[in-house]
């Protein structure tokens, strides 16, 4: 793994330190290779349709024409809730970069 990566912080800080590794107008290679660099546990890329970003406020938009999602990893939050960290990274029909936003979940019983 050539960086930790911060799967555990809030959503803007993991969204900070990703863009400050694969800047807005990097390329798709940029992206996958950062997956493999922290070792995600998935990483697929899609080039035929944008992510679905759902905020915590505003309505849910598709951004741009092709993404990946970068599956991070689970960790535990307590006994019974497990918190897990996903990666998008949206891309226009150039194949650069436009955005990049985090999603994070919350699982219990």
């Amino acid at each position: 793994m050539e960086h930790n990566f911060p799967s555990k912080e809030e959503p803007e800080a993991i969204e900070n330190y990703v863009l400050k590794l694969t800047p807005l107008g990097s390329n798709i290679a940029a992206a996958e290779q950062f997956c493999r660099d922290h070792q995600f546990e998935k990483c697929n890329t899609w080039r035929d349709g944008g992510f679905y970003k759902q905020p915590e406020s505003g309505d849910p938009t598709v951004v741009g024409e092709m993404h990946i999602r970068g599956f991070a990893g689970d960790y535990p939050l307590s006994e019974h809730l497990i918190a897990s960290t996903s990666v998008y990274w949206g891309f226009d029909k150039n194949e650069k970069l436009i955005e990049v936003w985090v999603w994070k979940t919350i699982d219990g019983p």
